[in-house]
Formats: structure tokens, C-alpha cells, sequence
């Protein structure tokens, strides 16, 4: 992810100091089009730091597709589990899952089924630093924004990065590849 450059060293250096200083309310959003690596720079992210990664609100306990309500009592449960506890992240992966927005009813928090002072709450509150990605923030509410205490737009990375990305694939699964194929692939 060194395409991303300072924003990815400033993302690491503020969840440091986050741990260090115990501080709440972190929540840093990584936002692009799908496929770009937000999830992946999470994982990465928290290998820099020597963190523990807890991804919520992926399932119901049943194992299958979780409610808006279930995926944010798992972030609650996880915020209150995980207090005090050093080096852990917490990853919300598609939280337009939960804000309301074009494929949640009139883009309103009325509609949500989340209520606004409430989302505003967890991410004033959390004591355990927060990793959210989304495809878009074009429906997201200002207030959740400014919350946000860094974001980062992903973008397609070049295909310089692309062709590294698969040089080190073909390499880590000892895969030959041509140049050819490389470029073609990425």
C-alpha cells in the first residue's frame, strides 16, 4: 500500500499513538470503489501495529446475514469486550450496511432503523479504535464524517502497483508468470 503514501504512514502513526495515549473516539474510514483494497489495508494495518484485527457484524450467531440492529450490537459487544485491552482493532467492513441511505428507504435516519444521536454516540464513545470501509460516502450523513477521526479515499491503484501485487501473488504461491501475463492481469 505504498501508493498510498503519507495518508497510509499517517493512518499507522495515529492508531500508535492512539494505543500509547488510550484515547477514544478513533475511527478512521477507508472508502473507494469495490476491489480497491480497503479491507486488505486493514489487515495490513493492524500487522504494522502487532494489533489484533476483530472484524464485527459479518454474522448472525446462526452464521448467516446479520441484521443493521445485530451488526451494531456486535460493534457495542465488541467495543465493551475489548476495553482497556492493548493493541486491538475493531473492523467495520460496508457500513453502508447500516446508515440509511439510496438502498435503505428515503435516505433518512428515520427510515434507517439506526437512530442518528445514537451512530453519533458510538463513534464519539468508542474506546477501542474503529476500522470502517465503504464503497461510497456520497449518502453519508455530515455528522458521521466529521466523526471520522481520518479517512482515506482508495482509489484504483496504478498498474505499476497492480503488476507488484501480482509478482508477489505468483511469488508467495510459486506461480511462474511472464511479464506478458503480469501486465495482462493487472
Amino acid at each position: 500500500f505504498e501508493h498510498l503514501g503519507l495518508k497510509g504512514d499517517f493512518s499507522l502513526r495515529l492508531l500508535r499513538t492512539a494505543f500509547k495515549r488510550k484515547v477514544s473516539g478513533i475511527n478512521l474510514l477507508f472508502y473507494g470503489e469495490p476491489g480497491t483494497g480497503k479491507t486488505e489495508f486493514c489487515k495490513v494495518l493492524s500487522t504494522y501495529l502487532g494489533a489484533l484485527l476483530l472484524p464485527v457484524g459479518e454474522t448472525d450467531e446462526d452464521g448467516n446475514e446479520p441484521s443493521r440492529t445485530e451488526r451494531i450490537q456486535h460493534l457495542r459487544l465488541a467495543q465493551r469486550m475489548f476495553a482497556g485491552q492493548p493493541k486491538t482493532l475493531i473492523l467495520f467492513d460496508e457500513m453502508e450496511d447500516i446508515l440509511p441511505g439510496p438502498f435503505h428507504g428515503f435516505g433518512s435516519f428515520a427510515s434507517g432503523g439506526i437512530s442518528k444521536v445514537h451512530m453519533n454516540r458510538i463513534l464519539e464513545r468508542n474506546t477501542v479504535p474503529t476500522l470502517w470501509t465503504t464503497n461510497d460516502i456520497a449518502g453519508c450523513d455530515p455528522a458521521i464524517l466529521r466523526r471520522m477521526t481520518f479517512s482515506i479515499e482508495m482509489r484504483r491503484p496504478s498498474t505499476r502497483v497492480r503488476q507488484k501485487v501480482w509478482r508477489r501473488l505468483a511469488k508467495n504461491h510459486n506461480m511462474k508468470l511472464d511479464e506478458q501475463t503480469i501486465n495482462r492481469l493487472a
